[in-house]
C-alpha cells in the first residue's frame, strides 16, 4: 500500500502534463475564421479522450502473485460454469429434437 501512496504523491506534484500544456497552447493560438469550429468539434473531444487514456495508463499496475491467482481462479470457474450450462442445454436439446422427429412420422 505504501507503494501506491508514493505514486499518488508523485502524481500530485505534476500539476500540468504535456497534454494540458498543448491544449492550452492550442486554445491561445490565433485561428483563421473557418478553423475554429473544427478545433472545437474535433480536437477538443480528442484531447479529452487522450487525457483520460493517459490517466488510465498511469493508474494501471502489474498484478502481484495473489491478485493474479485470484483472477485466474475466477476466470477458470466462470469458464467451467458456462461450459457446464452449455453442455446441459445440449443434452436436453437432443431428446427434444428426437421426439419432434418421431412424432411427425
Amino acid at each position: 500500500m505504501d507503494r501506491f501512496q508514493q505514486r499518488r504523491r508523485q502524481r500530485h506534484k505534476q500539476k500540468h502534463g504535456f497534454v494540458d500544456k498543448m491544449l492550452k497552447d492550442l486554445q491561445k493560438m490565433s485561428w483563421a475564421p473557418g478553423c475554429r469550429p473544427m478545433f472545437d468539434s474535433v480536437l477538443l473531444p480528442t484531447m479529452g479522450f487522450v487525457k483520460d487514456g493517459i490517466r488510465f495508463y498511469k493508474r494501471c499496475h502489474k498484478p502481484d502473485r495473489r491478485e493474479f491467482k485470484r483472477t485466474a481462479i475466477a476466470v477458470g470457474a466462470g469458464i467451467l460454469v458456462m461450459g457446464a450450462v452449455g453442455y446441459l442445454v445440449k443434452i436436453l436439446q437432443i431428446p427434444m429434437i428426437l421426439t419432434a422427429y418421431t412424432t411427425d412420422l
